[in-house]
């Protein structure tokens, strides 16, 4: 069971009264009720079951006033007051939402990165030969740029005339006779 108690002040008990219609009628609306008023003391408790709020801590009334600047567990104001808690909260706000952003698209950035990559004619292919040169155009006497090794994974972009593209590890053309599917046993 929780219990809040708040002070309900005024000028006369009239105000009061208001007031703590007022008070009674937020905290109902968040799933408190009215346990007991002492006008002497000018405060109001409210009781909650334990289980009634599934939010816990991170409930958001916390963090919102109430009638006439009621609300349990504090105030706007005293969130504005303090620039540490008002930037935690919003710093909280931010992470949770872009991993929340994350977790939606990763799934559908995984699975059309594949389609793009096949799409486009992307595949990777195995080095076929013990040493394949890297020429900088798809010209037989085109200069060496670097060379790729027998069973060595790379990443063709594209074919023309006997040629392969390869982006990855290095950029480059190479020879397309020379990869295959599957490395070399």
């Amino acid at each position: 069971m929780n219990v809040r108690i708040l002070k309900i002040s005024g000028n006369s008990p009239t105000s009061r009264q208001r007031r703590l219609e007022q008070a009674q009628a937020w905290m109902e609306r968040h799933g408190w009720r009215l346990m007991d008023y002492s006008e002497e003391l000018g405060s109001a408790a409210f009781e909650r079951d334990a289980n009634a709020s599934a939010l816990g801590l991170f409930n958001p009334t916390r963090w919102l006033p109430g009638p006439g600047g009621l609300r349990p567990g504090g105030s706007l104001r005293a969130l504005l007051a303090s620039p540490r808690r008002l930037l935690f909260s919003l710093t909280v706000i931010v992470v949770v939402a872009a991993a929340f952003v994350l977790l939606l698209n990763y799934s559908q950035f995984k699975s059309s990165n594949a389609a793009n990559a096949q799409q486009q004619g992307e595949s990777w292919l195995y080095v076929s030969v013990e040493s394949l040169n890297i020429r900088a155009e798809p010209k037989p006497n085109a200069q060496i740029v670097g060379a790729f090794y027998l069973n060595q994974r790379v990443l063709v972009t594209g074919r023309k005339k006997g040629w392969a593209r390869v982006v990855k590890p290095e950029w480059g053309y190479v020879a397309a006779r020379y990869l295959q599917e599957h490395p070399a046993q």
